[in-house]
């Protein structure tokens, strides 16, 4: 018997929109951590990428904010997370958005010195923001992947298919700002766009 599939009307274009500027945010500031990790010659691909990452989750999360039925009691999101996945994505999505604004003011401005010869603080920040930006990343699928009455969505293997997916995106924001700023690291971002393929 063939199930009787049919598009979801409820989450629009604002939820899509969000989806893929939360994943590219959160793909972006990994990748970003992880350059930190491999030397000089990678600091400006890590700058792009932790750079990336509180700007697109904070317009994501106002394209979600404009979603909700009533959006000035958006501030009440995260005080149920026993029982709702939503309540548990915000308060991953404070902490990240909280640590990596913490890591750009830090590192890159306005206080660019103070985690510039601090590689062991740097990379514990980088490290707590990582952490949070995967788990943000599998909190996106295992939200759509909690939707029962959509079979296509229900399956564990969506919160994976996410979280590749926002590597993917986050390391073609980092290429793509690279090129366009013209970066001098062109190994490195040779480099990211085989990762990217490979991921693909």
């Amino acid at each position: 018997m063939r199930p009787n599939l049919q598009a979801q009307t409820k989450w629009r274009w604002g939820v899509a929109t969000y989806l893929f500027l939360v994943g590219m945010g959160a793909g972006a500031y990994v990748v970003g951590v992880f350059a930190d990790f491999l030397g000089a010659g990678w600091t400006d691909v890590s700058k792009i990428g932790v750079a990336l990452g509180f700007p697109l989750v904070t317009v994501a999360c106002l394209f979600k904010v404009s979603e909700l039925g009533r959006p000035m009691n958006a501030w009440r999101a995260g005080m149920m997370p026993g029982t709702s996945w939503m309540a548990r994505g915000a308060i991953l999505l404070t902490a990240f958005l909280g640590v990596s604004f913490l890591h750009i003011v830090l590192w890159l401005w306005p206080f660019s010195g103070a985690l510039a010869d601090a590689d062991g603080l740097r990379h514990a920040i980088g490290i707590v923001g990582s952490i949070l930006a995967i788990g943000t990343a599998f909190y996106t699928g295992i939200l759509l992947a909690s939707n029962k009455p959509i079979a296509f969505w229900s399956t564990a293997m969506l919160p994976v298919l996410f979280m590749l997916s926002s590597l993917v995106s986050g390391l073609m924001g980092v290429v793509l700002i690279g090129l366009i700023g013209g970066l001098p690291c062109v190994g490195a971002i040779a480099s990211l766009e085989h990762m990217s393929a490979a991921l693909l």
